[in-house]
């Protein structure tokens, strides 16, 4: 496999994340994220009556959180040429982010 070829894979995987990326931000605007309720029983209550598109929104939020790090792995791969150590940095802050997310 020569470079090129795998910088246009690399390319192709980008440009997939950004629409997921984009995909998931607007699924994200439709769905619940916390209990808005100011009291516990209120917060558990609605909990148990939304519980699908809690955990669905949850969901949504890691598949966003993956692409968003998809995103900056291939940005970081369009630098590894001219700068290879500010590319190593961004694959190392985006595999830190995905650690500290899930």
């Amino acid at each position: 496999m020569t470079s090129q070829d795998l910088s246009a894979q690399i390319n192709t995987l980008g440009f997939k994340a950004v629409v997921v990326f984009i995909i998931t931000t607007v699924v994200s605007l439709f769905l619940p994220l916390e209990a808005f309720a100011p009291t516990q029983e209120d917060a558990a209550y609605w909990l148990m009556n939304t519980m699908t598109g809690y955990t669905f929104g949850w969901v949504n939020q890691i598949i966003a959180m993956l692409a968003c790090a998809a995103i900056f792995a291939c940005a970081a791969w369009q630098f590894f040429a001219t700068s290879p150590i500010r590319a190593v940095i961004i694959w190392m802050l985006s595999s830190l982010s995905i650690m500290t997310f899930l």
